[in-house]
């Protein structure tokens, strides 16, 4: 099956932020453990009832000035679920959606109104203060400072399709909070029936990752068999990432109907594939569900 090209996410990297003064360690590790601490609870209280058996873990990634926190489960989630982030700065203060004070705080601090920071970096920080992490670009953001003024274009794209999808102009000054705006980048185009989506996908015809996944997704719970047998085939596809068969196998549920389907759609797969899909299959449904698809 073919998708249009992925684009990667917008990785936590040790790329160096410009002009790191002031710097106090002691105040940064205080600030970068209650940061750990807030996202922890955070993500604790938000997948209380979703994820037994699943720890949650954080990460610390340097920034020369400053740093980024991360926050996720192991085992993952689903990609794009079950992750939270925030910079914290070299005065321990965190900045983000999930921080304490505004990105604008953290740029003036780390004396990019003096010398811009790299392209690179600035998308770095502001995927983990306002998209956990996870924005994605095409290409790299045109960066210009001029008149103590900082002043950025990023166009941001969708992960799993690639499709730029929003044109984002981030203005920082002397004072206040950053100043953001927005221009969609989204090309109306016909959209395509969730089944024939289904049932191209299945049959090895291309189709757009975006209107898979959410055919996929709005098929949870069917009970049409032919719907439930593209589903059984799609589960069973290696694709760029693992996101849309595994909420293929998901969205098939647990019913004789469908343990029979995947049983025939995993059977021509190699050994070492139909083990690893058990293997899932048994961690989203139980070993029971293993066994039955093991007979």
């Amino acid at each position: 099956m073919a998708t249009r090209s992925a684009v990667v996410a917008v990785a936590l990297s040790s790329a160096l932020v410009s002009g790191a003064a002031g710097a106090n360690p002691a105040q940064r590790e205080a600030g970068v453990a209650r940061a750990s601490e807030k996202l922890i609870a955070l993500l604790a209280r938000e997948h209380a009832s979703d994820v037994p058996g699943h720890k949650i873990v954080s990460v610390v990634e340097d920034l020369g000035c400053g740093a980024v926190v991360r926050a996720s489960f192991d085992p993952p989630l689903y990609p794009g679920s079950g992750v939270r982030t925030v910079v914290v700065g070299e005065d321990g203060r965190s900045y983000g959606q999930h921080g304490d004070h505004d990105v604008a705080d953290f740029a003036r601090a780390c004396a990019w109104l003096t010398k811009a920071p790299a392209q690179r970096t600035l998308a770095l920080v502001l995927s983990a203060a306002a998209y956990e992490g996870m924005m994605a670009m095409r290409v790299d953001p045109v960066v210009v400072l001029a008149g103590g003024v900082l002043k950025a274009t990023i166009r941001r794209a969708e992960p799993l399709s690639g499709d730029e999808v929003e044109e984002l102009s981030l203005e920082v000054g002397p004072r206040g909070p950053l100043v953001v705006q927005r221009r969609s980048l989204v090309v109306e185009r016909p959209v395509t029936p969730p089944r024939t989506v289904l049932k191209n996908a299945a049959t090895g015809v291309s189709v757009d990752a975006m209107e898979l996944l959410q055919a996929v997704t709005g098929a949870k719970n069917s009970t049409d068999v032919e719907v439930l047998g593209w589903l059984a085939v799609i589960s069973g596809m290696v694709m760029a990432s693992d996101t849309i068969p595994t909420l293929a196998l998901d969205a098939m549920g647990t019913t004789p109907t469908a343990v029979r389907l995947l049983h025939e759609a995993w059977a021509t797969l190699p050994a070492e594939r139909r083990q690893a899909l058990l293997a899932v299959a048994g961690e989203m449904h139980g070993p029971g569900f293993r066994e039955a698809l093991e007979r």
